[in-house]
């Protein structure tokens, strides 16, 4: 605190602002009264949203957006989304948060921005997500009732029922005691609402009956059902040659759901969670691991070809050559394999062409996955200009591969699995993923 006499000046200085504040009024109220028109320049309106996004050139984004993906490998999260936040794409300042690590404040930045600004991407309120985000970020923490808190106030009533439900099954997966102790079941209890099985899809359906049967101890039967369900999506799509010559989906096939795939995807981790994990028959478990890692990475298709996406198809390819009895999995590894290359076609062609050349050429792989290879090949043969457009930049070689955009050809790969998987829950949280990802490479 200053000290008394300068407090008293202070005052005396504050009085006899506000007396010449009042003598200033005094004169332009007569002023205006004896001559009322009104002045002649008055001050700039302020600048909206819209006429930033409006202003913002083609130029200008190129340039915001080249300079956030620079930022985004160098690990700076949070100056690359001011780099979006600069020409108005809440979205992708959301998105540069996520890849960087910074949860919490992509959140922030979803619930601050008015509904009309971040409607969702995935079809429903960026409050929703931004409160779905927050739930699943909590479980990860063990902080339940905080998750509990944040799925309970989405306001769609079937998504609050959801999340509610996949914080009950988490933390049985990992503090069943606990949970008995608290009655947590009774507080989860509260946000359930009627189910609606007639309205909602088949695999919608599972992915709730297999969570249900987790909650209820029934881990074979969840698994069960959830790796039948995945199966049964997949597998609605057959290759045959089409009237042009390649290869397309068979008449009277069906889309995925992506939908219920990426429910499917939190039933997979509900399953791989804690001690449930080694509650099932182990072949069955090699099962949710290939669905979980090859769903997963599907999921995170709209964020680019990073390091979480390739750890996960890796392992969704490691996990089907690691049991030649798969009886419900339809596509051998080189389906999988193939949704990569494509993913890589348009950062990295060179790597990309060697993999399709070597599955092209590869006498095992059924011929209609050959066929398509071979047209990928010939996509990327085309090109002028053919050569890899992101390198990893040198200040990045000294961090972790994170998820941050950053793949990192020279050395193995060194995200786990867990880690990538996790990454894919955030992205589906936050209503990011890309429903369109969810076919085959055809």
């Amino acid at each position: 605190l200053p000290p008394l006499r300068v407090a008293g000046k202070m005052k005396a200085l504050a009085a006899k602002a506000r007396g010449a504040s009042l003598e200033t009024t005094v004169t332009e109220t007569q002023a205006v009264s004896r001559n009322p028109k009104p002045r002649a320049k008055s001050l700039p309106a302020p600048v909206s949203n819209e006429s930033n996004e409006s202003n913002a050139s083609p130029a200008m984004r190129l340039i915001r957006g080249s300079q956030a993906s620079r930022r985004l490998a160098h690990g700076d999260a949070v100056g690359a989304a001011s780099c979006f936040l600069s020409i108005s794409d809440t979205i992708g300042a959301t998105k540069a948060l996520l890849r960087g690590g910074q949860i919490e404040m992509a959140a922030a930045l979803m619930l601050s921005l008015p509904k009309d600004k971040f409607p969702g991407v995935a079809g429903t309120s960026g409050g929703d997500n931004a409160h779905a985000l927050l739930a699943a970020l909590a479980c990860e923490f063990g902080e339940w009732d905080l998750a509990l808190t944040a799925a309970s106030v989405i306001v769609d009533r079937d998504d609050r029922s959801w999340r509610s439900r996949l914080v009950l099954a988490k933390r049985l997966a990992v503090d069943a005691e606990g949970c008995a102790r608290e009655r947590f079941a009774e507080k989860c209890a509260q946000s359930f609402c009627p189910e609606k099985s007639g309205e909602r899809s088949d695999a919608v359906n599972a992915a709730v009956a297999a969570v249900a049967a987790a909650t209820a101890g029934d881990l074979q039967a969840a698994a069960e059902c959830a790796v039948a369900a995945a199966a049964f999506e997949i597998a609605k799509t057959d290759l045959v040659v089409g009237e042009t010559g390649k290869f397309d989906s068979a008449p009277g096939t069906q889309a995925w759901d992506a939908k219920g795939l990426r429910m499917l995807c939190a039933a997979f981790d509900v399953v791989s969670r804690g001690g449930n994990a080694d509650a099932y028959d182990p072949k069955l478990r090699m099962e949710v691991t290939t669905f979980r890692c090859y769903l997963n990475a599907l999921v995170l298709q709209s964020a680019g070809y990073t390091p979480a996406q390739r750890s996960l198809f890796h392992h969704a390819r490691s996990s089907l050559r690691a049991t030649k009895g798969f009886t419900q999995f339809p596509h051998i590894a080189a389906f999988v394999s193939l949704q990569e290359l494509g993913a890589m076609a348009g950062t990295y062609p060179v790597d990309a062409a060697r993999g399709f050349g070597e599955i092209s050429n590869a006498p095992s792989v059924d011929p209609a996955l050959r066929k398509v290879a071979s047209e990928g090949l010939d996509e990327i043969a085309k090109r002028k200009d053919v050569k890899d457009k992101a390198p990893p930049p040198l200040a990045a070689l000294g961090l972790d591969s994170k998820y941050n955009g950053v793949v990192d050809w020279s050395v193995a790969d060194k995200m786990p699995m867990e880690d990538a998987a996790r990454a894919a829950l955030f992205w589906d949280a936050a209503g990011l993923a890309d429903d369109g990802a969810f076919k085959p490479p055809v």
